[in-house]
């Protein structure tokens, strides 16, 4: 064998073991689980819906390492009204769909949507057409009970950080209103870290543990850039508030945003780079007409 041919060989060999080939998956089947007892009529109070994916292996030719797995999307209407919105991946594709308390006199209709993506990009550009999932009907409340959450909806978050206290606009989707009704008639108290985000230290009252059980997804898209003052909701339900325009990866459910008038004084908050202060936070809600005093020594 001549040598330049052998050292031809001998460079496929060793470029086939470092890299190797990508290992495609594709979305074969897809289905929503319900609760044992739960078939069409979904209860008053509230259930969990689980997504269930099938992946198998498509033979393709690609020399590059790794694997891609094709993305799948799906979302939830509530009489209509995206309740949610989530995209699944290789790390994440068994997924609960919490459906929150039905807090009206009238019946909803809760129906459940899904499709892949065309293509295995990271942000894919095309997806297939919504198809239904599952239909369903949620019971209401007996007449006899007065609605619970029907005061939240003009609510905003006030967060007090080293006694100055900012005031937050919480999104009118699912998850705002999930969060609102966990934050409804009560005061958190939590230990914090200052960083690039806002990030809690110590969880004494299982906050975040709540958040995650009962926070439905609202994704926008991978390796989104969060802007100063967003409050975010990482898939494992870890939560955090922006304190540095800063690019993450994954998908985060965006809870709500600082009020603009608040904006300068809280950008005051991040301790610098490579910098991180340990300090406390509380959080209640309060009506719009009341409940903040601005610390006026921040704002100048």
């Amino acid at each position: 064998m001549k040598p330049s041919l052998l050292i031809v060989l001998l460079s496929t060999l060793l470029l086939s073991g470092c890299w190797g080939w990508v290992e495609y998956f594709d979305v074969v089947a897809d289905e929503i689980k319900v609760p044992e007892g739960v078939t069409d009529v979904i209860p008053q109070e509230g259930t969990t819906l689980a997504l269930n994916l099938t992946y198998e292996y498509v033979p393709r030719t690609k020399f590059e390492p790794g694997e891609d797995w094709k993305q799948y999307r799906y979302r939830v209407l509530i009489d209509g009204w995206e309740y949610c919105y989530g995209v699944t991946d290789e790390d994440n594709y068994d997924v609960t769909i919490p459906i929150m308390a039905n807090d009206s006199h009238s019946p909803a209709s809760i129906v459940v949507e899904g499709s892949k993506a065309h293509d295995y990009e990271e942000n894919p550009k095309e997806w297939e057409d919504w198809h239904e999932l599952y239909c369903g009907t949620q019971e209401c409340l007996p007449e006899s009970e007065t609605p619970k959450y029907d005061n939240l909806k003009d609510k905003q978050l006030k967060v007090t950080i080293d006694g100055k206290s900012f005031l937050f606009d919480i999104r009118d989707t699912g998850a705002g209103q999930a969060f609102k009704r966990l934050m409804s008639d009560r005061t958190v108290n939590l230990s914090i870290c200052l960083d690039d985000f806002l990030f809690v230290h110590e969880d004494a009252e299982g906050f975040e543990r709540k958040l995650g059980n009962i926070i439905p997804p609202s994704f926008g898209k991978a390796c989104y850039k969060h802007k100063v003052g967003e409050i975010r909701l990482e898939k494992n339900g870890w939560f955090g508030i922006c304190l540095k325009e800063k690019e993450i990866y994954g998908y985060d459910t965006i809870l709500g945003t600082v009020c603009p008038e608040d904006l300068k004084a809280f950008k005051k908050l991040y301790p610098g780079y490579h910098n991180q202060v340990q300090t406390t936070m509380t959080m209640s809600l309060v009506s719009p007409a009341r409940g903040l005093v601005k610390n006026q020594e921040i704002l100048e």
